[in-house]
Order: C-alpha cells, then structure tokens, then sequence
C-alpha cells in the first residue's frame, strides 16, 4: 500500500517535471534537478520513479488524465462549444499543458520512438471519440463537412503551440491570453474568413 507521503511526493514530482516537460522537452526532465527543486534526495525520488521514462509516462498519463476530465460531458456540447472550451482549458492551464504538447510533438532525442508509441496509445481513444462526435455534428447538419481529424491536429498541436509562447504573442502581435482572445480565435476557426454578405 502506498502511503499518502510518498502519494503527496509523488504529485509534487509529477508538477515540477510537468513544468520541466513543458520547458524543454524530453531532454531538460531531470530527476536529479527535480530532486534539487523539491529539496529531496534523487534516492526517494527513484523509489518512486525507477527511471527518466517512468517519470515522462507519469507526466504523460497526467497529461492524458487532465484532458479526459476535461472532455466529460463533450458529447452534450455543440462543435462551437468543444472548441471554445478546449481553448478555454488550454489558456487557464497556462503554458504547462500547451507547452507538453508542443516539446511531445518536437520529441527527437534518443529513444523518441518508444516514447511516441507510447503517446500514439494514449492519444487514439481522444482523437477518436473527439473525431466521432464532430462527425456526428456533421450528419446531424449542425456544421458543415470538414476534415475532423485536420481540426482535431490544429487544435491540439496548433493551439498548443500558439498557447505555449504567451510572451511572444504579446510582444510580437499585442495579444494577450484572455477570455477575449478565445471568443475571436473560436470565431476564426468557426466560420473561417469568408466575405461578408
């Protein structure tokens, strides 16, 4: 049984490598610097995880657990709604949840290819019932034939790019991350840009 120490340990380790995750990919999740960061020992750190990749499966699988709470109920949800609402979960989490997603994407370093099977696993289930719901949105008329799986792609690695680089947006455009800012990109993304009648 595991005790609710090592439970709280175990959570503080998952956000601190979350946030290293998002920094820097693969490459910049340490357990030693976790260690350093937590002020505990590597030692009690790998009795938890045994090795880099058993943590970067606890931060994926965090990762995964996050945006399943997140699509309950979807089913419900108009296809504007889903999207607003996804943009709406990407921006509140600020930039660690849009920041995995985007390091997941750039992943090259040794042993990548485990590590995208891995994340092929965890991914097919969303994309699917994500891809059956805007289908059957479509059959029902309540949007027009569009490629879901192309939309499903841009609002996961699109978005997450575009969500992970705050200061950049800002600096760059003068777009803040705000409430605002999700109203008119759900917009863009719904009706597109076409002439107005």
């Amino acid at each position: 049984m595991v005790s609710n120490k090592k439970k709280m340990l175990r959570l503080r380790i998952i956000k601190i490598a979350n946030k290293k995750l998002a920094e820097g990919g693969y490459n910049n999740l340490s357990m030693r610097e976790i260690g350093r960061n937590l002020d505990v020992p590597l030692i009690n750190i790998q009795r938890i995880f045994k090795t880099k990749d058993d943590l970067w499966q606890a931060c994926i699988d965090d990762y995964f657990n996050q945006i399943k709470k997140h699509l309950v109920g979807f089913d419900h949800l108009t296809i504007d709604q889903i999207i607003v609402n996804q943009l709406n979960f990407q921006i509140h989490q600020k930039k660690t949840i849009p920041g995995i997603t985007a390091t997941i994407w750039n992943d090259h370093s040794p042993g990548y290819q485990h590590r995208l099977n891995y994340l092929i696993k965890q991914i097919k289930p969303l994309i699917d019932q994500i891809e059956t719901n805007i289908n059957w949105a479509i059959t029902q008329q309540k949007i027009e034939p569009i490629n879901a799986k192309l939309l499903i792609a841009f609002m996961s690695v699109g978005m997450a790019s575009f969500f992970s680089t705050p200061k950049q947006l800002k600096n760059v455009f003068g777009l803040d991350l705000n409430d605002q800012l999700v109203s008119d990109l759900s917009q863009i993304i719904l009706k597109g840009i076409q002439p107005s009648c």
